[in-house]
């Protein structure tokens, strides 16, 4: 059966006098004044305004209150040939432009063949959301592999590629004429083999200077040559939404700039490195920041948003609730979610789990909120949790304290896209200690996994592993069978926590599961 238990649903709408309008701050840098930015070549662009620059109007090496440098040559994770340095014969400003120069020479005291320069703007160039723009000439040679890019400044998400990436513009010597703009992120990354992107052809990069820019909104991003739009990427709420949406869209947090020309790679030295390369440069004529207010002189709420029914899912810890998305005259910021008036949580996305204690009345409100700070009404649900189930007896597969990423509920209340390492937590309430017998009513198109159980406490730390059993093959994920584990399990009288992990070699899924018993 389905564990929803809905009270009411009901929009409340609010009438005040008037909305409050909260200004947002723009991400500009210590590096940058307000005279400097006024003197960069374009400081109003339709709705933007510039915030940040370097028309590489001086002498010598990089602004150093724009720029730092990335200094090394261990391959930077992608098995690359050079070295990176600060000297002027890696990178240096003249006549306007800044030329990043890829050598073939070795420095005494290293391995590389090579040598490069890196340069990146963080802590100097930190921006959330913008247009961004970056007029350059790229090398020819085979081997070379360029990049225009942006990485996250706190890695807010954890390392890469959970944090994000965002290449404005790629560009790799044996491939002619074709640039790419590409995002990475923890579920969508070319080590995956899932990154999404595009590219288009440019005849003459290395032979002339182009704009290559992005404009970054909050949940859209927009790939640009000279102005021509060729790629646009968005955040998915139907494959991505949820609490951990930023796995797919890690792009509400501050990102920086980087420039640089690597040789070889996985990427770039696909076909080789030209045996004739001694000196390949790369020619940047600017780089251009800018950024809206989405908040200014925004004083209209959001709509309310509204609850979508059918995808409500109650179980005696967790509550999924999901909803449409609002719309605003600019944009939507984010969604709070409050449980008995109570702030639990905000999201980016317009699905949220939440986690709540078993056995309870709930009222859950969502309210949106604009980047102006504006509030729209709040849309309230009602639910009752589930209460923990008992045993001897059944457990809902659905009725889980926990599961892990890609895990999900079908229609059937069956978990499915149970792959190798995937878990499942289950709270039960054992009526008196003892041992207990386990079964399982699972499918599974092979025999060569494995179901391991564990006891764990409430934060899923071992108890006790009570070892793995094999996982049938039922002959399809639809034709269930019923599993009994090879060892009995103890639990203590009240609350216990039990822990299931499917163990094997495919990395298809392993199995579904329909329900445990125990006895």
């Amino acid at each position: 059966m389905k564990k929803i238990l809905i009270l009411t649903l009901l929009n409340i709408v609010v009438l005040t006098g008037c909305a409050t309008t909260t200004q947002i701050t723009l991400q500009t840098t210590q590096g940058t004044t307000v005279e400097e930015v006024n003197d960069c070549g374009e400081p109003k662009k339709n709705e933007w305004s510039i915030v940040w620059c370097d028309e590489f109007d001086y002498l010598g090496l990089p602004d150093n209150t724009k720029w730092s440098y990335d200094i090394g040559g261990h391959g930077w994770g992608n098995d690359e040939l050079q070295l990176y340095t600060n000297r002027e014969e890696n990178i240096f400003v003249k006549d306007g432009h800044l030329t990043i120069s890829a050598n073939k020479e070795n420095i005494p005291g290293t391995s590389n063949e090579y040598t490069s320069a890196r340069i990146v703007s963080k802590g100097k160039g930190d921006f959330l959301y913008g247009r961004i723009e970056i007029k350059a000439k790229v090398p020819d040679a085979r081997g070379t592999w360029s990049a225009l890019w942006m990485l996250p400044t706190d890695n807010e998400y954890g390392s890469w590629p959970n944090s994000g990436e965002i290449d404005i513009m790629e560009y790799v010597g044996y491939n002619t004429g074709i640039i790419h703009g590409t995002i990475h992120t923890a579920k969508y990354n070319h080590k995956l083999g899932t990154s999404i992107g595009g590219s288009t052809r440019v005849l003459d990069a290395t032979e002339a200077f182009h704009v290559y820019s992005i404009e970054w909104y909050p949940r859209e991003m927009l790939f640009f040559v000279d102005e021509n739009l060729y790629k646009i990427v968005n955040f998915n709420e139907e494959l991505d939404g949820g609490s951990d949406y930023y796995k797919a869209w890690p792009f509400d947090q501050r990102f920086h700039l980087i420039m640089n020309i690597a040789v070889g790679g996985n990427w770039g030295g696909v076909q080789g490195v030209d045996p004739n390369l001694t000196h390949e440069e790369m020619v940047i004529d600017y780089v251009r920041v800018y950024q809206r207010d989405f908040g200014r002189n925004d004083v209209t709420a959001p709509s309310v948003p509204q609850i979508k029914q059918d995808e409500l899912f109650v179980s005696s810890e967790l509550a999924t609730i999901e909803w449409t998305p609002s719309t605003d005259n600019n944009f939507v910021k984010n969604y709070e979610i409050y449980a008995n008036n109570e702030l639990i949580g905000t999201n980016f996305s317009t699905k949220h789990e939440v986690k709540l204690s078993p056995d309870t009345d709930y009222e859950i409100r969502v309210i949106a909120v604009d980047f102006a700070g504006n509030k729209s009404a709040p849309v309230i649900v009602n639910i009752k949790t589930l209460p923990i189930p008992s045993v001897s007896g059944i457990v809902e597969a659905d009725n889980y304290k926990e599961i892990s990423d890609g895990v999900k509920l079908n229609t059937n209340n069956v978990l499915t896209g149970i792959k190798k390492n995937d878990y499942i937590i289950y709270s039960i309430n054992a009526l008196e200690a003892g041992e207990y017998s386990v079964k399982f009513r699972l499918s599974s198109m092979n025999s060569d996994n494995d179901l391991a159980l564990y006891t764990v406490d409430n934060t899923g730390s071992t108890i006790e592993y009570y070892g793995m059993t094999n996982i049938p093959n039922t002959n399809g994920f639809n034709n269930f069978q019923t599993l009994t584990f090879n060892k009995f399990i103890y639990l203590e009288e009240g609350i216990n926590y039990l822990k299931l992990i499917a163990r094997g070699n495919s990395q298809s899924d392993i199995l579904w599961l329909d329900y445990l018993e125990l006895n």
